[in-house]
């Protein structure tokens, strides 16, 4: 949304648990799914029985999306907002750069995590 510079109308997911509580009809979202739609005023489709052709390339994009979202309100400490005012005014950064050094052993250490990579950045 924050690419898009606003909220689209309405959201397509597919029918897996997460967003939609497997029943026949088109209104029986998952209460949480629910929830994040209305709080954005989206309205909430899914994709087909049976048709995984429908999903395209979105998937990664759900993903992305939900992880950042995820770990958007984790950092804020808290999932509720009184209003939609009280929505974050600016865009959280996607990504966290860091500078690494390599050690000795090609190694890398990001937050509590080694790497290997290659021996020819050493140093």
């Amino acid at each position: 949304m924050w690419e898009l510079g606003g909220v689209p109308q309405r959201h397509r997911t597919d029918r897996l648990g997460a967003a939609v509580a497997n029943g026949s009809g088109m209104k029986e979202f998952t209460a949480r799914y629910q929830g994040l739609m209305a709080h954005y005023g989206l309205l909430a489709e899914k994709t087909n029985p049976r048709s995984g052709h429908e999903n395209g390339d979105v998937e990664p994009r759900h993903h992305r999306f939900k992880r950042a979202m995820d770990q958007a309100l984790m950092l804020r400490g808290s999932r509720d907002f009184a209003d939609l005012a009280a929505l974050p005014p600016v865009r959280l950064a996607a990504v966290k750069r860091l500078t690494a050094r390599v050690d000795c052993g090609s190694l890398i250490h990001v937050d509590r995590n080694s790497y290997s990579v290659n021996s020819r950045l050493i140093g």
